[in-house]
């Protein structure tokens, strides 16, 4: 049943599960993407890094300023492998399922899924710049 005061709704469980296997493909294939495009923008910023220590005498400001400033993407794996796991091993035939979940399970948006959008987007950018 719809009920748009509380924003829930119910949901056939199988077709649930389908959708959610559906999505966790999605993910894993824009994870593997993720983990490429950062292995490829930590190689160039190490190799920026390297070039920077070997023109450099020792203590320059150049040195003490050298970091990775940009973090390797989560895997959020478990996240659809614990929901699946609920709903394979859920006697009910429908599944009430408030916004928050509508939004994660459905429509594949979770809490997290901006931030591993963001970290694609920005390492393709960042690429697409040193091979310019």
């Amino acid at each position: 049943m719809l009920t748009l005061r509380n924003k829930s709704v119910n949901v056939s469980r199988l077709a649930l599960i389908g959708i959610l296997k559906t999505n966790l493909e999605l993910y894993r294939e824009q994870y593997k993407e993720a983990i490429t495009l950062y292995r490829d923008r930590l190689q160039y910023e190490l190799e920026d890094a390297l070039v920077i220590v070997k023109k450099s005498p020792l203590l320059v400001p150049e040195l003490t300023k050298l970091s990775v400033k940009f973090n390797a993407p989560e895997d959020h794996e478990n996240d659809y492998i614990e929901i699946l796991e609920m709903m394979e091993m859920s006697v009910d035939e429908n599944i009430n399922l408030d916004s928050e979940s509508f939004r994660a399970y459905i429509k594949n948006d979770w809490s997290w899924s901006a931030s591993l959008l963001g970290a694609i987007a920005a390492n393709k950018l960042y690429i697409a710049g040193k091979m310019n």
